[in-house]
C-alpha cells in the first residue's frame, strides 16, 4: 500500500485483519470480508463480535468499507505508480514497465 503507516485499522477484516475484499457487515455494523465470514458461518450461526444469530438476510454489504478499499491507494509493482484500488487493474493493462516486463519473458 502507498500509505506508509499501512491500511487503516477500519478497512481489516475482524477475522483474518487483512484489508476487506467485498466487505459485508451484521445489523450492528461488524464488519468482515465476505469469504471470511462465509468460512465463520460454517461452524456458527453468529456474528464473531457481537454474538448475534445471523440469518442470510441479516448480512448485507458494507458498502462505506468497500468504497473506502476501492480508494485506498497502492503501488503498481512494475512502475511504482501511485493507483487506486479501483483502477489499479485498468492502469496494468497500459502499464509501460509491465509491457517491457512480458516481453522479456
Amino acid at each position: 500500500f502507498a500509505d506508509p503507516d499501512g491500511p487503516d485499522e477500519l478497512v481489516r477484516c475482524q477475522i483474518c485483519f487483512n484489508v476487506m475484499r467485498d466487505a459485508v457487515r451484521c445489523p450492528n455494523e461488524h464488519c468482515y470480508g465476505i469469504s471470511c465470514l462465509a468460512a465463520y458461518r460454517k461452524n456458527s450461526v453468529d456474528c464473531p463480535e457481537c454474538r448475534m444469530e445471523l440469518g442470510a438476510s441479516d448480512i448485507a454489504p458494507a458498502r462505506l468499507i468497500r468504497n473506502m478499499v476501492k480508494r485506498m491507494k497502492v503501488l503498481c509493482e512494475y512502475c511504482k505508480s501511485e493507483q487506486s484500488l479501483e483502477t489499479l487493474g485498468q492502469h496494468r493493462k497500459q502499464c509501460a514497465a509491465l509491457k517491457k516486463t512480458e516481453g522479456n519473458i
